[in-house]
């Protein structure tokens, strides 16, 4: 196990709990809803971005529930983008870590009153998230063969 995951752990900011296939298959169906509803054009950018957000979140979700692992942090969403990218590997943890700047985006969006996406700031991030997906979704039906993954394309 990797050394931060077992410092993740440790602090119980995870927990080990068993995820059937169907529970990673069923948050994988999730998270490619959300990357269809984030490409809708006739949705308004707020939405759409809120929607790539959701996308990403829940397949980095995704990773960390086929390692058979539960986020119980406060700043949970922040803890399993982090976990899905010590899991998945480098070029997943990149693209999560640059993902972060979207879910502080998505906080001003959501809690705020004066955020406003743009398509541009859509046709910026769809391509990312897109990324996201694909590399999750080769790390998990590589962990995981026997679970039919959705396509997001």
């Amino acid at each position: 196990m990797n050394t931060r995951i077992a410092n993740l752990i440790s602090m119980g900011r995870l927990v080990q709990e068993a995820a059937s296939d169907e529970e990673v298959q069923g948050l994988w169906s999730h998270a490619s809803e959300a990357y269809e509803d984030a490409a809708l054009p006739n949705r308004s950018p707020n939405r759409r971005l809120t929607s790539a957000y959701d996308a990403g979140r829940i397949a980095a979700l995704a990773v960390v529930r086929t390692a058979n692992l539960r986020v119980r942090a406060q700043n949970h969403h922040e803890v399993t983008l982090a976990a899905a990218g010590l899991l998945a590997g480098e070029e997943l943890q990149m693209l999560l870590q640059e993902f972060q700047g979207l879910r502080l985006e998505r906080i001003q969006i959501e809690y705020g009153w004066k955020t406003r996406a743009s398509v541009d700031d859509i046709n910026r991030v769809l391509p990312k998230v897109l990324a996201i997906l694909e590399h999750g979704s080769r790390w998990i039906s590589s962990e995981r063969p026997t679970v039919d993954l959705p396509s997001t394309t």
